[in-house]
């Protein structure tokens, strides 16, 4: 088990849509990812619970910053940000 912190995820995130963005794949009018990006993103991806949502929007318990998950969960994870970093990034 590992602990991930929420800013872990968030920058996760980040490094993704950042990656493809510098890849071309997404209109070139901004070249830096937001925070507000990075936000709308989390709550549109339909590969993410609700819970999750929560969770990376800081709207979880108020101290509560980090939770225990698999690595297997940790790799899902990166899996579907991927996945949707793809899809996203046609609207971005």
């Amino acid at each position: 088990m590992n602990i991930v912190s929420r800013s872990q995820l968030r920058i996760t995130i980040y490094n993704i849509m950042n990656e493809v963005k510098q890849k071309g794949v997404c209109d070139e009018e901004s070249s830096v990812i937001t925070k507000t990006e990075v936000m709308n993103f989390i709550e549109s991806n339909p590969y993410f619970d609700e819970m999750l949502k929560i969770f990376l929007k800081d709207k979880f318990i108020e101290d509560v910053d980090a939770m225990m998950v698999s690595e297997g969960w940790k790799e899902e994870f990166v899996k579907r940000v991927q996945k949707w970093v793809k899809i996203y990034s046609r609207f971005i």
